[in-house]
């Protein structure tokens, strides 16, 4: 009985094993938070200069490469989800397929030269006039401690400043038909993503020590 209860214990174990690895092949989002400062004011009743920006975004780990490039991974749709703050103007991602971009670059020559890139369609209400429709940025160098790994699509970003920190919040102006402006600033990321995949696997964990003291 004893020699049953093992094999029994055994096949379980493998059995959330193989499920917990089946989850983590799937599709895993990962969020990164971010901060920012506005540092030019384009246009009346757009966002301040030294105003904060904060938001969050997540993305899919999955998402394939497209780009062919051995130095560049251009992962298209990556991003399911972002948000954004400023002086109480907000933007979200739309909710749509192909509407946010992730692109990474590791030429291979030193940390200073890798850079990381994101781009999203956002969309929000219109405060003072205007109507946030586009959100990006993009980082290089510094403090990439050390060079990126490939081109692969990254899960975490190091906090603090980068040699190049710019971010660019894209409104349109209601006032004048058309008229597009774009907000500059700067983005750090003070904390690191929480990938779901942990929490299945120690969801999984949980549940095998239950069941196998519950026996």
């Amino acid at each position: 009985m004893k020699h049953l209860n093992r094999i029994v214990t055994a096949a379980a174990a493998f059995v959330v094993c193989l499920g917990c690895s089946a989850l983590t092949a799937q599709a895993v989002p990962s969020t990164i938070n971010f901060t920012g400062q506005i540092l030019a004011e384009p246009l009346f009743g757009s966002p301040t200069a030294t105003a904060t920006v904060t938001g969050s975004y997540t993305f899919e780990t999955s998402t394939p490469d497209t780009s062919a490039d051995p130095a560049t991974g251009i992962y298209l749709g990556a991003i399911t989800a972002l948000s954004f703050t400023v002086e109480g103007k907000n933007g979200t991602h739309p909710g749509f397929s192909n509407s946010g971009d992730i692109t990474v670059r590791d030429p291979g020559t030193g940390a200073l030269n890798d850079d990381y890139a994101v781009t999203s369609n956002v969309s929000g209400p219109t405060v003072a006039g205007i109507t946030p429709i586009k959100f990006s940025f993009f980082v290089e160098g510094f403090p990439f401690s050390m060079p990126l790994t490939g081109k692969g699509l990254p899960t975490s970003l190091p906090p603090g400043g980068f040699e190049d920190d710019s971010l660019n919040i894209t409104f349109l102006n209601s006032a004048f038909p058309n008229e597009i402006f774009t907000t500059q600033g700067v983005i750090f990321f003070p904390t690191v993503p929480e990938p779901s995949s942990v929490l299945l696997l120690g969801s999984g964990i949980v549940w095998l020590r239950w069941w196998r003291t519950g026996r």
